[in-house]
């Protein structure tokens, strides 16, 4: 975003072709240091020392990783400022209280420890972070974030239909209320248990909504059903049939949807003699 009170410099500052002495004199201006915070690639290491006598340490956060040089990072974690020699840890750690979503890299940075290890952080925030952020993880420790105490662990490993749930977990998460929206989504559906959702829906209040959408994204939006666990039944309006209705799985079937997003599926309305 460019900054509005002058874009110009700002500009100038991402702009890659710009040369270093140019961007060493936009180190001095707040809206020259704004524009380099956007700036793509490694800056050099004469513009990482203008930033840091000219900035503060909201110019500090963006100064980490394969964007600056392995010398330069030793500069910052020597610095004799704490602001600006924790900047990007502080930063990082704020988003972790404020569930905001942040990659896997960027934890292991700011923490100074592997994934494995954050993984079981005493820290709840911690623990969910890096499930809403470790999309590869081992079985393993999917199964630990399921069985979490933590309800907002459990939840964050829930988010996505990867690395998902096992099959023998379902139940148990469709009984759980930290993550039965979740999992409503995308897990395959029994008969059983579709019933049972359908049931929950009618007995709750406060969550039935997003109950019935996730099982709605579940059933109709995803992908095509598989003809082998649904049969359709046309309704009768007056004497002619129109489209399909309802759909009831066959018994002993999980619903296993296989529907393209905004598919649909009708009968063919018989021709008038």
């Amino acid at each position: 975003m460019t900054s509005l009170d002058h874009p110009r410099l700002s500009g100038l500052a991402r702009n890659p072709a710009a040369p270093q002495d140019v961007l060493i004199r936009l180190a001095g201006h707040k809206a020259g240091r704004h524009g380099m915070s956007l700036r793509r690639g490694r800056l050099e290491d004469a513009v990482v020392e203008a930033l840091l006598t000219y900035g503060d340490d909201h110019t500090a956060v963006g100064l980490h990783g394969d964007r600056i040089s392995p010398e330069r990072r030793r500069r910052i974690a020597g610095h004799p400022d704490p602001a600006i020699r924790d900047a990007y840890a502080d930063f990082v750690r704020d988003m972790v209280d404020r569930k905001v979503p942040i990659g896997i890299g960027d934890l292991e940075e700011a923490y100074g420890l592997p994934r494995t290890t954050l993984v079981r952080a005493p820290s709840p925030s911690l623990r969910a972070a890096v499930a809403r952020a470790w999309h590869d993880r081992p079985l393993a420790i999917q199964l630990d974030l399921l069985a979490d105490p933590e309800p907002q662990v459990r939840a964050a490993a829930t988010e996505h239909a990867r690395p998902g749930v096992p099959p023998e977990w379902s139940e148990r998460c469709l009984a759980d209320p930290a993550v039965r929206v979740n999992v409503a989504r995308y897990v395959p559906l029994t008969p059983k248990q579709f019933a049972r959702l359908m049931r929950l829906i009618r007995l709750m209040r406060s969550e039935d909504e997003e109950i019935r959408q996730a099982v709605a994204v579940n059933l109709i939006c995803r992908q095509r059903w598989s003809p082998n666990c649904w049969t359709p039944r046309t309704r009768s309006y007056g004497s002619r049939p129109r489209g399909v209705a309802t759909w009831t799985p066959k018994p002993g079937t999980a619903c296993t949807p296989s529907w393209k997003p905004n598919a649909r599926t009708e009968t063919s309305r018989p021709r008038s003699p």
